[in-house]
């Protein structure tokens, strides 16, 4: 069959040619329409790398650079077709940096602080992204929150010790529920007036989060309003999606505890490389030991770890210690968590097999944080304690 003189398989096969060439076009364009780079300038630098960490569900390294002595500059890559929750990560100094990204491209300066190496934004400044700004103001004020909280623990514990009287104890109380309080009020005000899913996000989460851990706050209907009005203002939003899988076990908790209860059995020994890839084991001889599964990928986990500092700092010397156990796939973000979140006071292991990990497996672990309370013997007592629920099991035990 002819066509104008042209053969039906000259055209067929020249049609084949242009859709092939059509859709790698296209998808060249796709790509370059989701891409995004960092140009980053750093000051009061050493020879280091730098890594870009996305974060959904666990950290997935994205790019890195090399910050030598020739250069001050280091640009970094990656692809975004909504925005979504990055990380760029320093290997020996300068902590990291949370970042909101999309497809466009941003500078960052940065000169790292060497007396305040956990908090970098404040020796940082971002261009054209609003996002990770309102962020990094969030995450800098939370700070100054969790001080007064830390100061306030502290005001009580001695109270406590000296046997002072009570109403001075309760007067303290009342001033680290209402800093509490005011931490809540504080993230949902931003979940409700930024236009970020990726702030939404993070704020949402630390509701949740502060709900579990001091349920005396009484905000659950206040959780079950934001989560509705996310769904409904970030609408099919991978960081919304994320937020809500940390909401999602809560009304099942207790069920799940019952169902899958250890309590009176015998801890499973766990032998993991520590951080310097030395095993190490969570057999303590006459200690109380808290078993505490984590990632530095999950905000829940990070953000719990300011309270596990202070159970720590209290019953150190009374025969309790931390061993916690990351299941991050990669070393740079656990190490860095550990140093940036100031935990390195007690022994930590890595399991990289993330939730394929055969300890989760043997205590039926399926979300984190989760934790067990071993006593001497390497029996369980207790397990997915709160703050408040160890401090009082400890204080019992540790008399």
């Amino acid at each position: 069959m002819h066509l104008s003189g042209i053969p039906a398989t000259y055209l067929l096969r020249n049609y084949s040619i242009y859709l092939f060439y059509f859709f790698i076009t296209q998808s060249c364009l796709s790509q370059q329409d989701t891409s995004f780079t960092i140009y980053g300038t750093i000051d009061n630098s050493p020879l280091q790398k730098v890594y870009l960490y996305r974060y959904d569900k666990r950290a997935i390294k994205v790019d890195s650079a090399l910050i030598d002595n020739t250069s001050d500059t280091f640009i970094l890559k990656g692809i975004a077709s909504e925005e979504l929750h990055y990380k760029i990560i320093f290997e020996k100094e300068g902590g990291s940096i949370n970042l909101a990204l999309k497809n466009e491209d941003i500078k960052i300066y940065y000169r790292i602080n060497r007396h305040h190496s956990s908090y970098p934004r404040r020796d940082l400044s971002i261009s054209n992204n609003p996002s990770t700004i309102t962020l990094l103001e969030w995450e800098y004020t939370y700070a100054n929150y969790q001080d007064s909280v830390y100061q306030l623990k502290q005001i009580i514990d001695s109270l406590k010790i000296n046997n002072l009287d009570q109403k001075k104890i309760q007067i303290q109380e009342d001033k680290l529920l209402s800093t509490r309080i005011n931490m809540f009020d504080y993230s949902s005000s931003i979940v409700r007036n930024t236009s970020s899913p990726v702030c939404a996000e993070l704020c949402l989460i630390d509701c949740i989060v502060l709900m579990k851990l001091f349920p005396e706050i009484s905000k659950s209907e206040e959780i079950e309003n934001l989560v509705e009005f996310v769904k409904n203002k970030f609408p099919n939003t991978r960081p919304i999606q994320l937020a809500l899988l940390s909401y999602k076990p809560l009304p099942h908790k207790t069920k799940e505890k019952i169902k899958t209860s250890f309590i009176n059995q015998n801890s499973v020994l766990i032998n993991l490389p520590d951080t310097v890839g030395k095993l190490t084991t969570s057999s303590f001889k006459n200690k109380y030991v808290l078993l505490d599964f984590w990632a530095s990928w999950c905000l829940p986990c990070r953000q719990q770890n300011p309270h596990l500092i202070s159970i720590y700092t209290k019953f150190k010397n009374k025969g309790f210690t931390i061993y916690s156990i990351s299941i991050d796939e990669n070393k740079e973000p656990w190490l860095q968590a550990i140093k940036q979140d100031k935990i390195n006071i007690w022994t930590h292991v890595i399991d990289t097999r993330v939730w394929k990990s055969p300890y989760l497996n043997s205590y039926n672990i399926t979300y984190i944080p989760y934790n067990f309370l071993i006593d001497p013997r390497g029996t369980i007592i207790a397990q997915d304690v709160s703050e408040k629920e160890l401090d009082e099991i400890l204080d019992k035990v540790l008399k």
